[in-house]
């Protein structure tokens, strides 16, 4: 099959639960089985068929593009491995929660949880995006293990909560707890963040090109001023997939920051040095 463009109608309010609906799993699969497709809205099944407009348009069999007013859409690419979705609109909650592999990019904003827990792949938002991006799912410690997730704009609360590998990139403002309870990994912020970067973190590493809103916790202790060999190649890589953090020169000198002492000081927050 070619790949699938979808229009969503008119739903109303109803969350719309999409769970398992993944290009890898209609690869094979005729239109009219994906028409017929089910899925949750509010608590009643309806067809793929009722709720979007679906053509076929050119390109590679494991992609679909998503089109208009997304935001009670949610769970849209869990646990998708590989493929490619396009969103162009604004979507929901979950979007790429425990996602493996593949390409996710959205042209409007994204809900909460958006890549919770995730372990490979690339997801790119061009707009905001809420609380827990990248960040362990609840009642579980271990958060992203793994991929990149780019938030061009801002987002909210617990960033990369419990992260243990891959890279997170916001090219705005992060809420408050950024990093909190990491334990490897990368968070790069192009704007500042609230209040507790980096409490609990065991090791990992938090990026920020301005300083945070409040002053950073009691338990980290300034170490040194310095040019981390790692930014360059750092923001090189990142260039390949977004423009939202152009403005960092990588030359830049950073003061880093050891923390958080109580959990061993083996993590760095790496604040951007005025005027240098």
């Amino acid at each position: 099959m070619k790949s699938l463009s979808f229009r969503i109608r008119e739903t109303g309010s109803l969350p719309i639960e999409t769970e398992g609906w993944l290009p890898e799993a209609f690869f094979e699969s005729t239109l009219d089985q994906v028409l017929a497709h089910r899925l949750m809205v509010g608590n009643r099944p309806a067809s793929v068929g009722e709720l979007f407009d679906v053509r076929p348009v050119d390109g590679e069999p494991d992609r679909w593009f998503l089109e208009g007013d997304l935001r009670a859409v949610h769970h849209l690419g869990a646990g998708m491995s590989r493929g490619h979705l396009e969103i162009r609109g604004s979507v929901g909650r979950h979007l790429g929660r425990g996602m493996r592999g593949g390409t996710i990019e959205v042209d409007g904003d994204a809900g909460d949880r958006l890549g919770a827990a995730m372990s490979g792949g690339t997801i790119r938002v061009g707009g905001n995006a809420g609380d827990g991006v990248g960040a362990a799912e609840l009642g579980n410690p271990i958060g992203m293990t793994g991929g990149l997730l780019v938030v061009e704009g801002n987002v909210g609360d617990e960033l990369g909560r419990g992260q243990r590998r891959g890279l997170i990139a916001v090219g705005g403002d992060a809420g408050e707890g950024a990093g909190f309870a990491m334990r490897a990994g990368t968070i790069l912020i192009g704007g500042s963040a609230a209040g507790s970067p980096g409490a609990g973190m065991v090791r990992g590493s938090i990026i920020l090109a301005r300083p945070p809103r409040r002053p950073l916790l009691p338990s980290f202790r300034f170490a040194c001023r310095l040019q981390p060999p790692m930014i360059p190649p750092l923001l090189a890589s990142l260039r390949r997939v977004t423009s939202c953090l152009s403005m960092l020169d990588p030359r830049t000198s950073f003061d880093l920051h050891s923390g958080d002492l109580l959990e061993g000081g083996r993590g760095e927050i790496l604040i951007a040095a005025p005027g240098v």
